[in-house]
């Protein structure tokens, strides 16, 4: 490691400023990371807390959401809603697809209603234990190899634990 003083340091970044606006470097060498992947601008943020709604921005990284707040234009996407309504996804706590989660296990048609958590095992019906799985870890282990699109948690149902 060298050491450099500091009018040495303010000298080559002049030089190197002055090389790159003049381009003498190629700038699509130079990237800045961006700080989120989507930011969803300008919406009506209801925060599931049962106060009052106010405006603002989420920001989205590697899929979940990373920051709300004022966010600025750092993100590969932005999607301005204008005002709309955006609220965390809703939980549908009395559901019966503890048999059809595994044939479609990515949730599409609850997603599409805003649903991202589903209980199930209701009505004394659950999809553990039984021949199949033996455990409620041997259910999920198998669940979660499909890598699910909703977030799926499941009651005992007091039916399968008399039969």
């Amino acid at each position: 490691m060298t050491d450099i003083n500091r009018r040495a340091f303010i000298k080559s970044s002049i030089f190197a400023g002055a090389a790159l606006g003049l381009g003498f470097y190629d700038s699509s060498l130079i990237r800045v990371n961006e700080r989120f992947d989507t930011i969803i601008r300008n919406g009506l943020i209801y925060s599931g807390d049962g106060k009052a709604p106010y405006k603002g921005d989420i920001g989205i990284k590697d899929g979940k959401i990373s920051a709300i707040g004022n966010l600025g234009a750092s993100a590969g996407k932005i999607v301005d809603v204008n005002g709309l309504a955006v609220s965390p996804g809703f939980i549908d706590i009395h559901t019966h697809s503890d048999g059809t989660i595994l044939q479609a296990p990515f949730g599409d048609s609850k997603i599409y209603q805003g649903v991202t958590t589903e209980i199930a095992g209701n009505c004394g019906d659950s999809p553990f234990p039984s021949k199949k799985w033996d455990s409620v870890s041997a259910f999920y282990n198998n669940l979660s190899a499909l890598n699910p699109g909703i977030n799926f948690k499941s009651f005992v149902g007091q039916g399968q634990l008399r039969s």
